[in-house]
Order: C-alpha cells, then structure tokens, then sequence
C-alpha cells in the first residue's frame, strides 16, 4: 500500500522500493537510466519529471539499483527527449535490487509526456493488461 508520504508498506512495514525509467535509442543493449523515483526520496517525483530540473546526476547512489537509497534521480536526457531518436522506454519497479514489474513502451516519435500510453504498451510482465485492456487513465497525467 502506498501512503501519503509516498512510502509503499507491506503489513504495515515500510519496505524501499524504486521507479526507474531506461530509455534505448539503439540496439536493446543500449539502455540508459534516465529517471528513478526511491521510497523515501522528498519532493514531489512528478513535479521533477515534468520540471527541467535535474538531480543527483553526479550522485551514483543515488543512480543504484543494487543498492537502494532514498533519494530520487532525474537525468537532464528528459529535457531533450524530443531531440533523440528514442526507440522503446522501459519502466521497471525494483524491490531489494531485483526488478518485480516492468512495462515496455514504443518510444518512436515519442515526447517526455506522451510515450506512457496503452496505445504504446509493447509488453508487460502484468499477464492481465495490453493494448486491448480497458483502462479509465493510463497516462503520465492520470
């Protein structure tokens, strides 16, 4: 459950779990970590990723997966999106260091606001939802 701190608990214990937005611009083998939202970090982690401010780009804690911290991460890439030549975007939701959830979105031709979309869903690890699965909000907005 997530509370208003932004905090996910699990029977009622505080458990650090992490966001993280990679983007591919070339071959699947060229992820690169643009985005990563901690349990625990301050501030409002949509108000970064919609802002043009960046954070802890020379914080490499902070950029961990293995190692989690509570601090959030914002690569200055986001700001020129509509520049690169983005092929697919990956969110993944990681738990003690080991990835739990992932969604996998076409990011051709894609914007910073626009790529999380049903429409753009390539492949999930959620077995009950596609691009044919009703949803009332599926967007970076909600």
């Amino acid at each position: 459950m997530l509370d208003i701190t932004g905090n996910y608990h699990f029977n009622n214990i505080p458990v650090l779990m992490m966001m993280v937005i990679n983007i591919c611009t070339g071959t699947t083998k060229d992820w690169k970590l643009i985005f990563k939202v901690a349990t625990g970090g301050t501030g409002s982690f949509y108000d970064l990723y919609m802002g043009t401010g960046t954070l802890n780009m020379d914080n490499s804690a902070a950029q961990s997966l293995i190692t989690p911290i509570k601090q959030h991460f914002k690569s200055d890439i986001i700001n020129y999106w509509d520049s690169l030549q983005i092929d697919q975007v990956r969110v993944s939701v990681y738990k003690n260091g080991t990835e739990r959830a992932f969604f996998l979105f076409n990011g051709v031709g894609s914007s910073k606001t626009n790529w999380f979309t049903k429409n753009r869903l390539l492949n999930t690890s959620y077995t009950d939802l596609d691009q044919s699965t009703t949803a009332n909000y599926f967007s970076i907005n909600g």
